[in-house]
């Protein structure tokens, strides 16, 4: 038996804590669940998932972003 407590054996380990550099992304399910709370945020939701040609949702998709990069 090596008499010693398991902490012993990680010392110096990381803590598991994620720190703000490098590539961490911040948690966005909050904003995720919010969003699909509003009524606008649900319908488009749906209205998305029911286009089954996946090129019809990339355009789409390029559509918004490039009206989202219109107002900044």
């Amino acid at each position: 038996m090596l008499e010693v407590p398991p902490s012993f054996f990680f010392e110096g380990a990381p803590s598991g804590e994620l720190n703000a550099s490098g590539f961490h992304e911040p948690d966005t399910s909050s904003y995720v669940v919010d969003f699909l709370s509003t009524n606008e945020g649900l319908q488009l939701n749906r209205a998305f998932a029911a286009i089954k040609d996946p090129k019809v949702r990339k355009k789409i998709l390029d559509l918004v972003q490039s009206l989202v990069a219109g107002d900044e």
